[in-house]
């Protein structure tokens, strides 16, 4: 009996073909993955805080920029929060269990930080084409006129 007649297991060509193609099916989420993350870092964002479901401020967060703080007066209590080139963050808040302070600087569109005593929500998103990302605390709205 010679060893190309005997039952078992070969490893051939095709056997090669098939193993680099699941590695390279295995690779291409990864490599699309890593892509997202890159075009995700060049675009733009802003943080946003709203309070008691009204935008009251939006920053836009650039590399390198100064830190930005704001400041609201709710009921008497003071909230406030900072942008700076990392991200944003609750800076401050008198609500009695600082959860939000706890929770540090939120950096990437989709993320949010809430204060639920204050009905306070910062949260990050992706910048409009707008490029006004100012203040909006005393502006006029199409519905109030």
């Amino acid at each position: 009996m010679t060893e190309n007649d005997r039952p078992g297991l070969r490893f051939g060509f095709r056997d090669l073909v098939l193993i680099i193609a699941l590695a390279m099916i295995g690779v291409i989420p990864f490599a699309v993955m890593h892509n997202m993350r890159g075009a995700e870092k060049s675009a733009r964002t802003v943080a946003v805080l709203t309070i008691a479901g009204d935008e009251v401020w939006r920053c836009a967060i650039d590399d390198g920029m100064d830190p930005v703080e704001y400041s609201a007066d709710i009921d008497g209590e003071i909230f406030t929060v900072i942008a700076d080139s990392t991200g944003a963050r609750v800076n401050h808040s008198d609500c009695p269990d600082k959860i939000c302070v706890e929770t540090g600087t939120i950096s990437k569109a989709g993320q949010t930080v809430v204060c639920v005593p204050f009905r306070a929500v910062l949260r990050i998103e992706y910048a409009d084409d707008d490029p006004e990302l100012t203040d909006v605390g005393d502006a006029i709205d199409a519905i109030s006129g």
